[in-house]
């Protein structure tokens, strides 16, 4: 993905969801991060921390349009280079199905369905044990 700005030396990444870890790690990546939470889900001793390492956490998100509008809008006012959702849930397809219109998102929407992340947050049963990694790429460089 190319930057928005590119006289910006530092990618701008939106994360939505994102633990107070991933947050920092992006920033101590040479990211500009930009954090967007549902309200009724962050904790109240993540969001100080998630705060402290982003440019701006949004936390009034209404419903899924708002969101995807909330998404829209931050990508462009700032030159976001990319928008990652973290969690599981009904946020994640109107995340993705936004960024990917926006050229923001790796991956198309279709992936997340196949992988059984469904509207209503449900994800299909799992007979194996659910296993998850996060990784952050920056130049090449796997974090």
């Amino acid at each position: 993905m190319s930057p928005h700005f590119p006289g910006s030396p530092q990618p701008g990444l939106l994360l939505v969801m994102p633990s107070h870890q991933l947050a920092r790690k992006g920033v101590e990546s040479g990211c500009r991060i930009w954090s967007v939470w549902n309200p009724a889900q962050l904790q109240a001793d993540s969001a100080p921390r998630v705060r402290e390492v982003s440019e701006e956490l949004l936390t009034d998100l209404g419903d899924d349009a708002a969101l995807a509008r909330t998404v829209r809008r931050v990508a462009r006012r700032h030159g976001i280079d990319a928008v990652l959702h973290r969690r599981d849930g009904s946020s994640v397809l109107p995340v993705v199905r936004k960024a990917w219109q926006l050229g923001l998102s790796p991956n198309p929407p279709a992936v997340y369905e196949r992988l059984h992340v469904r509207e209503g947050g449900d994800c299909a049963p799992a007979e194996a044990p659910r296993v998850s990694v996060e990784t952050l790429t920056v130049n090449g460089t796997h974090h």
